[in-house]
């Protein structure tokens, strides 16, 4: 069989938990049958995949003002002309479309599976549904929702609407209105979506994303150790974890902050020099493992819908219990 995986990010190029459970979809799948990438391009020339014949991955020109990764990288984000015009020309985008389809008619897949549209458009539906090959949908986020893909704007989640964003819901149904069948990780997001009327002809399917589990793993013991792992950013609530961790009058306690993103020097001066409070910024695998090995618990405190929450699983077969936040589908898991 031969299975393409339309996706706006993929290996190495990683953001967060979606790009690592469509790597280890695709990876998966392909030692069994042919796999094809469609994806969009990283920072640097894509290293060969040569030593695994039934993975090509083909990236697309880069057909916006910046390109999806370097905006996602950019710490202090891109300025509001430019903001509007990236959103504008990634609405749907003419070159992408063309790209796609001349990918798919060459490749010619037995089945297409979307994960996401965001930095390839939403021309993706378009240039799949002109040669009415059947498709996979799983979501991700709230892209096809609103811009805001986490539904999150002004440092809170969105509870209303606006006139934009309920155009833009409108169109966003009809493009996403023929997809064969719809996959959500929990069912708080695939109710968020049906209470809007999306999918409504489309099989709806609520899947958990998977992750590949460890064996004999030992529970963490002294409760002196605390991890955040995530992109920095508001919504993800790393400051939340910090003012918490600040009440903690022990001196022998260490919170650990793993990860990148625009929010760091906010949180720096939130943290306000706390020798108990480490930024590790990116880390190596191996250095994530060895913190989660001296960890004891980990902390999720998300402030916006998290549609399924791969980071919760990361960290609990890592033996680590995990503190969360009563939102979206964090209660699920």
């Amino acid at each position: 069989m031969k299975i393409c995986f339309i996706t706006p990010l993929f290996e190495p190029w990683n953001i967060g938990g979606a790009e690592k459970y469509i790597n280890l979809l695709a990876n998966s799948f392909s030692k069994n049958h042919d796999v094809i990438v469609i994806t969009t391009k990283g920072p640097d020339p894509r290293e060969s995949t040569k030593e695994n014949s039934n993975l090509k991955i083909n990236e697309l020109k880069n057909a916006n003002i910046v390109s999806y990764y370097s905006l996602l990288k950019a710490e202090t984000g891109i300025n509001t002309m430019k903001s509007f015009f990236w959103n504008l020309f990634d609405f749907w985008n003419i070159s992408n479309y063309f790209q796609i389809l001349k990918i798919l008619k060459e490749e010619k897949p037995d089945v297409v599976h979307i994960n996401g549209i965001t930095g390839l458009s939403s021309s993706v539906f378009s240039a799949v549904n002109k040669l009415k090959i059947p498709h996979v949908l799983t979501l991700h986020d709230y892209e096809l929702i609103s811009r805001w893909g986490t539904l999150f704007r002004s440092n809170k989640p969105i509870t209303k609407f606006n006139l934009v964003e309920k155009i833009y819901i409108n169109l966003m149904k009809r493009f996403s209105s023929s997809v064969t069948s719809i996959i959500s990780p929990s069912n708080f997001c695939l109710n968020y979506h049906t209470n809007l009327s999306y999918f409504e002809k489309s099989e709806k399917n609520v899947i958990p994303h998977g992750t590949q589990l460890k064996n004999n793993v030992i529970p963490k013991g002294d409760c002196k150790e605390f991890i955040f792992l995530g992109r920095l950013t508001m919504q993800k609530g790393p400051h939340v974890a910090i003012n918490a961790f600040k009440k903690v009058k022990e001196k022998d306690v260490k919170l650990h902050i793993v990860g990148e993103g625009p929010y760091m020097k906010t949180l720096k001066n939130i943290a306000e020099n706390d020798p108990r409070i480490i930024f590790h910024g990116h880390v190596t695998d191996n250095e994530l493992e060895s913190l989660k090995e001296q960890s004891s618990f980990a902390i999720v405190p998300s402030l916006s819908y998290e549609p399924f929450g791969l980071i919760i699983h990361e960290l609990m077969k890592s033996g680590l219990p995990v503190i969360g936040s009563n939102r979206g589908a964090i209660p699920e898991l």
